[in-house]
């Protein structure tokens, strides 16, 4: 499986988990991040981790890039397709 993996500095420790993460996923909004947490899809040191958790430097952050990248497309492609059907 294809995953994101980040090491976590000084400049985030101290930060909750979701928003050190959408520091780092620029692309990704809050929301979503918060929900793969919830997913159980956000690993911090191989275990998952609750969304009121707060990262350390040297904590090593995981995610599937390829779950990941599949909802940003689906999404993406309902978008399309209901914007398309709407201008029809």
């Amino acid at each position: 499986m294809e995953e994101l993996r980040f090491q976590i500095t000084e400049e985030t420790e101290d930060e909750r988990i979701d928003k050190c993460m959408s520091l780092l996923v620029e692309n990704l909004s809050r929301s979503f991040i918060q929900k793969l947490i919830k997913e159980g899809n956000v690993l911090v040191n191989g275990k998952p981790v609750k969304g009121s958790y707060r990262v350390k430097c040297d904590d090593e952050v995981v995610f599937p890039f390829r779950s990941l990248w599949n909802r940003i497309l689906n999404r993406r492609t309902f978008r399309l397709i209901f914007c398309m059907r709407m201008r029809i």
